[in-house]
Formats: structure tokens, C-alpha cells, sequence
């Protein structure tokens, strides 16, 4: 009693909760009543193992449901054309009445057998069982075992074997196996007359609005497969009032896997869903109808004999449209009340006619009563405007003859000033030849309003003259300030301090500052070498610096810069280090944003990353090296390496044998540039912050190559 008095809570709890938000979002205008939208969550197909009474009902509302949906679509749709007196191949599909009847048909259903074999003193499962056998066992959507282990007489099953305790049901959807185990019990439903009453008594006003509806006579409570049968009976009225329309849902797999579909699931449901013959019925049949009287109405301005009234029957008027644009007659049919159309082309094809016809015909009742209603307005008005025209002519004569000698004057005057700015502005700049400065100091005139948008170009075009005479008078520092201007983009704005009044000389080895005896010579001979090695063409930077290896300790090497490679060289013999680095597998470039010249060079899979002091040849030579390889790449035609200025690098400079590296930057150390070795993967560069200048200052620097 404990057990069926909670089923009876939730129940009545759930239906009160439905009840509740139907009457929340109900159409509260009377006129809108019979006006609403209704969503039914239909159960799904249930197979399992161990199939009981729970998966009977649910399926039993499945084939409730598939049974509308094949009368309101598939039997209903084949019963229009025949009224219509339609030519149509009837479609044959498969009807399921007979799987409902075998469920819910009384007396010998399967629900009225469980209801019956309830009301028995002696009644059990396996008496059940033997009663639907007895009964059912002709069937041919029904399959069980008799006590000694018979198989009933009926359809075959292809499926595998079933214990005695169970029957089988061929569904449209498939062959399920019914467990009986248990299935009075739950057909039972022994929530008496005086349990429900001690409810209706609770001091709780919700429980007693639950169980208001007490039971007044002493019959025996429905079973609780009656009662399901009973809600479906008012759902299929329900649904038969409305105008369904349908989702179907197809489960990919039995797995829960996404992105997996299994083709024979798929399929298997499509075929017993009835969506074939659902297909196969549209296909054969007609895409749209409609009454001829509506299509008549729709479509007769398309037409100049239906347009703009027909004077006859609707259904000779319809023809006759289908006539006016040579529709072939295998894609119509001109029913007793209605036209159907087989092609969705066709409908489109009247619907851009109307949709052309009508602008026009709008078009033209607007010119009609636009025209009519001007020639009105004319004829009222003609005088008035007659009298007008003639007053405004002579007022703006009047006028002219007063306005004409002050336009003069205003006129003369603009002149003058222009001519006399035009005069400023030549004295001002009659020393531009001799003036060093060509014209930048120059204090520019004020130019008449007039003439404000002019001056603004005279401006910029003497500014694009300077320029020009300036960079043609540096000669073969060109170069120089090419490349300065480019540093200027990397390091300026406070990026990185460098230092920008330094020439930039590329080869600092092979220079004539270099007094190592025999250095110069082995070196060219040394790069000579590799470049007909590797078929480079040309020597874009060469100098001394620092190297780092995978241990942390500190190298001296020279880092030289071909046309489309880098390498190393060893300090003193000048002998290749390590192989070439192509230049296309320059990824980024990460210096500090301190005063220090570390740089690192970080290369794609394949290469080991550069980590580099270029300070050792007693100037800052970071800003040089990393100019140079950017322009190279871009010259080359690969991407420009990325350049980040960061406190904390990441790098891996042993790469593939060890894993990246962080370097970080102490400014404060005394002594020279080194590196320690940090906690975990990380190293330290240690140095003495010096006090070079910003980028911006050495901007300025930059001017004091001699121009001209």
C-alpha cells in the first residue's frame, strides 16, 4: 500500500503540475480560444533485455500513434485522389490496426485478458501466460511457448528462441520478447476507495486538492493497463481534432558515440517508421492543391482572358490558365473541386508570374489616379502658377541687377588676395636654392580662406621635394639610412634602447679594424668555402659574439649571415660549425626590452634555437643582426620572422635532446655578460645595465650622417 499510495502521489503531483502551466499559457481572449499550438514528446521505441509491462504500454503508444500518423498521411492522402476522381497507383503499405486491436480490442486482447486474469482468486503470471497463448496464439503478430515448452502456432520469428515465461509481439517496428514476470502485480492497482479518502482528509490543502476526487461508488478501481488505454483513447481524439504535423527523430547508433552512424540502425528505422512509404506516396502523388475557386482567384491577372473576372466555372478558368503557359498535362490534374500540381517548379514558376504581374498592375492603377488626380489639380491651379511664375521672375531680376556689381567687387577682391599670397609665398622661399635646409625653417604665409585646401598641397608637395634632394644628397650612405629606418621600425618607440649612430658595416671580421695577423685571410678563404658549398652568392654579416650551448656553457664563435643561410665558425681556425641554418626556417626573434644584447634566434623543427651575446666585440651589435636577417627573409620572399621583446624567453637550444629552456634577465650583476644556470630548465643572463640611450634619442643620432 506504501508503494501504490507513492505511484499515486507523483501521479496526481505531475498531472496537477501539467494542468497548471496549461492554464498559465492558455489564450486568455475568448475570440482566440480555439487558436493554439500543442507539443507531444511521443516514447520512444523501447527493446530491452527483460521487457515487462512498462515497455508494453510504451510500445502499445507507439503503434497508437503510428496508426494516426499512417491515417492522417498515408490513408488520407490516397483517399483525396480517389474522391477527386484522380488517376493514382495506389501505393501499398503497411497498416498497424491489427497490431492495436491485438493489444487493446476487447474481449480478447491482451489487455482485457490481464484485466480478466486480475479479477481471478488464483490468477498468476504463468496463468496468464497460458490464457494469452489459448487465446492469441493464432495470431499472426503474436508468438509465445506453451507450459510445456510448445511454440504457438503463428508467424515464424527469425529471431533468436525465448524463455517460457515470455511472448513475443511483431511490431512495426520489430520483434520485441514480453517477460510476464510480474506483469499482474503491476497491473494491479490497489489504491482502494478508503486510501484515497483519508487524502481527500489531509490537513494539507495540496493533497487535498489532489484527491478531491474521491471515489463514490464501491467498484473495484480500474487496472492500470485500462487506465492507459483509456488516456490513449483520449489522445487519439485529441490529436484527431488538430492538425498534426511531425518530427521524426533517427537514433545513429546504439553506442552514444558522436559522429558515428550506423547505416543498418538507420535504415532499420526509416523502414519501420513508415517514412518509405510516406515517400513513395508524395512522389507519386502531387506536391501542391488547391480549390479552383482560391487558385483562380490567385493567379488570374496572369492570364488577359481571366483578367480581370472569369465569366464561367472556376475549374475551365483554371484550365485555361494552365493552357495560357503550355503546362504538359503529366503535371497537373484538374480534380472535381481542386487542381493538383505535381512539380513544386510549376507553383514557383506562377509565383514569380505573380510576383512580376503585380508591381505592374499596382503600377499602372497608381499612373490612372495620379493622372486623374493632376489634370484636377492642373486645370484648378493653372492660373495661380501662371501669376507665380511671372512674380518670381521679376523679383529675381530685381534682384540680379542689385547683387551683380557687389559679386563683381567680392570677385575682384579674391583675386587680389591671391595674387598677393601667390607674391608672399615667392619671397618667402627666393632663397631656396642657398638655404641648407631647403625651405624647412621657412614661416609659410596665410593663405586666403579660398585658398586654404591648395596651400595644403603646395605644403605637402614641398615636403616630398625636401625629402627627396635629401636622400639623393647622402650618396653612399643610402644604404645606411635604409637600414636605419628599419632598425628605427623594430627597436624604436621604446622598444629596445640600441644604438642608432653606429654604422652598420656588416663584416666585421674582414675589416680593416681587425688586427688578428693571418684572420682576415683564413676567414675569406673559410667563407669562400661554404659559399660555393652551398651556392650562396653574398656575405650579408659577419661577426664575433657569444654562444650558449645546451649545457649553459659560453662559447666564442663567429655568427655569419649569408644570403640564405647561417652558420658558425670557430673563433681562430674559421672552421664550419654545426652545418648551415637556412634562412626559411627562421621562425621569431626574442630579445629583452633591457640594454643588454642578447639575442635568440629561433628556428623550426629540425634546428636547434641560437641563444647569443653580441656585445662581444665591444659595441651593441643586437640591433645590426636582427635588421639584417628581417630584411633578408622579406628579400628572400619568406615571412618576416616575428621579433618580441620579452622579460621571460622560452627556447630550446638542444632541441630534440632536451626540453625548452626560460631565460630570464638580472640587470643589476657586476662583471661581464654571462649566463648562470636557474632553477628547473631556467638560466639567468647577468650583466651591468649601462646607460645607452633610448631609440628615440639615437633618432635624432641618426642625422649626423653628412647630407650633401
Amino acid at each position: 500500500a506504501r508503494d501504490d499510495l507513492a505511484k499515486a502521489l507523483y501521479e496526481r503531483l505531475f498531472n496537477w503540475l501539467v494542468l497548471k502551466v496549461n492554464e498559465g499559457i492558455k489564450c486568455k481572449s475568448p475570440q482566440r480560444d480555439d487558436l493554439s499550438i500543442g507539443l507531444l514528446d511521443i516514447y520512444g521505441f523501447e527493446v530491452f533485455q527483460k521487457n515487462s509491462f512498462e515497455q508494453l504500454n510504451i510500445n502499445y503508444c507507439n503503434e497508437k500513434l503510428q496508426q494516426l500518423f499512417i491515417e492522417l498521411t498515408l490513408k488520407s492522402e490516397q483517399e483525396e485522389y480517389v474522391r477527386e476522381g484522380i488517376e493514382w497507383e495506389e501505393v501499398k503499405y503497411f497498416n498497424n490496426k491489427t497490431i492495436c486491436d491485438l493489444i487493446e480490442k476487447k474481449p480478447i486482447g491482451i489487455v482485457a485478458l490481464m484485466d480478466e486474469e486480475c479479477l481471478m482468486a488464483q490468477g498468476s503470471d504463468a496463468t496468464l501466460l497460458e490464457k494469452l497463448n489459448k487465446h492469441l496464439g493464432q495470431h499472426p503478430h503474436f508468438q509465445g511457448k506453451a507450459a510445456g515448452g510448445r511454440e504457438s502456432q503463428g508467424v515464424k520469428s527469425k529471431s533468436v528462441g525465448f524463455d517460457v515465461n515470455s511472448f513475443k509481439l511483431l511490431h512495426y517496428a520489430g520483434e520485441v520478447i514480453y517477460d510476464v514476470t510480474g506483469m499482474l502485480e503491476k497491473n494491479k492497482d490497489t489504491l482502494f476507495v478508503d486510501v484515497v479518502t483519508a487524502m481527500a482528509g489531509s490537513a494539507s490543502p495540496l493533497v487535498q486538492e489532489l484527491f478531491e476526487t474521491a471515489f463514490e461508488s464501491k467498484k473495484r478501481p480500474e487496472s492500470a493497463g485500462t487506465q492507459f488505454r483509456s488516456a490513449m483513447a483520449a489522445l487519439m481524439q485529441k490529436l484527431l481534432a488538430c492538425r498534426p504535423h511531425y518530427v521524426r527523430c533517427i537514433k545513429p547508433n546504439d553506442e552514444k558515440r558522436s559522429g558515428y552512424i550506423d547505416d543498418q540502425r538507420v535504415l532499420h528505422q526509416i523502414r519501420y517508421l513508415g517514412l518509405l512509404e510516406n515517400v513513395r506516396v508524395r512522389r507519386a502523388g502531387f506536391a501542391f492543391r488547391q480549390t479552383h475557386e482560391r487558385f483562380l482567384q490567385r493567379y488570374k491577372m496572369l492570364c488577359r482572358e481571366t483578367w480581370p473576372e472569369w465569366r464561367g466555372p472556376a475549374h475551365a478558368g483554371v484550365a485555361r490558365l494552365m493552357a495560357q503557359y503550355d503546362i504538359p498535362n503529366g503535371e497537373f490534374r484538374i480534380g472535381k473541386t481542386k487542381i493538383f500540381i505535381r512539380d513544386p517548379q510549376t507553383l514557383f514558376k506562377f509565383e514569380a508570374l505573380r510576383e512580376a504581374a503585380l508591381p505592374r498592375l499596382v503600377t499602372l492603377m497608381q499612373k490612372i489616379w495620379k493622372g486623374y488626380k493632376m489634370r484636377r489639380w492642373w486645370v484648378k491651379m493653372k492660373g495661380a502658377l501662371m501669376v507665380q511664375k511671372h512674380w518670381k521672375a521679376y523679383k529675381e531680376r530685381i534682384r540680379y541687377l542689385r547683387r551683380k556689381g557687389a559679386f563683381k567687387i567680392l570677385m575682384t577682391y579674391r583675386k587680389y588676395k591671391a595674387r598677393r599670397w601667390i607674391s608672399d609665398l615667392r619671397r618667402a622661399f627666393s632663397q631656396l636654392a642657398v638655404d641648407p635646409h631647403r625651405g624647412k625653417y621657412v614661416t609659410w604665409p596665410i593663405p586666403p580662406k579660398a585658398l586654404e585646401h591648395g596651400a595644403s598641397h603646395l605644403r605637402q608637395i614641398h615636403r616630398l621635394w625636401r625629402a627627396e634632394r635629401m636622400i639623393a644628397s647622402l650618396g653612399d650612405d643610402t644604404p645606411q639610412m635604409h637600414l636605419k629606418i628599419a632598425a628605427y621600425d623594430i627597436f624604436g618607440q621604446g622598444r629596445k634602447p640600441w644604438n642608432c649612430a653606429r654604422r652598420f658595416e656588416g663584416n666585421y671580421i674582414d675589416h680593416p679594424s681587425n688586427a688578428a695577423p693571418g684572420a682576415r685571410e683564413k676567414f675569406v678563404k673559410s667563407v669562400q668555402l661554404v659559399l660555393a658549398k652551398s651556392g650562396d652568392t653574398q656575405l650579408i654579416y659577419a661577426n664575433n659574439c657569444v654562444k650558449v650551448n645546451r649545457r649553459g656553457k659560453s662559447e666564442v664563435r663567429s655568427i655569419v649571415v649569408t644570403n640564405r643561410a647561417v652558420f658558425r665558425l670557430a673563433p681562430k681556425t674559421f672552421k664550419l660549425r654545426k652545418g648551415l641554418i637556412p634562412l626559411s626556417a627562421l621562425t621569431h626573434i626574442s630579445l629583452s626590452p633591457l640594454t643588454d644584447a642578447t639575442v635568440v634566434l629561433h628556428f623550426g623543427e629540425g634546428h636547434k634555437d641560437l641563444l647569443l651575446n653580441l656585445e662581444a666585440s665591444g659595441f651593441e651589435g643586437a640591433s645590426e643582426l636582427v635588421t639584417l636577417l628581417t630584411k633578408q627573409c622579406t628579400a628572400l620572399g619568406h615571412p618576416s620572422p616575428r621579433v618580441d621583446f620579452k622579460d621571460d624567453i622560452t627556447f630550446n637550444n638542444g632541441r630534440p635532446k632536451t626540453k625548452d629552456f626560460h631565460l630570464s634577465f638580472a640587470s643589476d650583476q657586476p662583471g661581464p655578460w654571462k649566463v648562470k644556470k636557474g632553477k628547473g630548465n631556467g638560466y639567468v643572463v647577468c650583466f651591468q645595465a649601462s646607460a645607452r640611450d633610448t631609440g628615440k634619442a639615437h633618432e635624432a643620432g641618426s642625422m649626423s650622417i653628412q647630407v650633401g
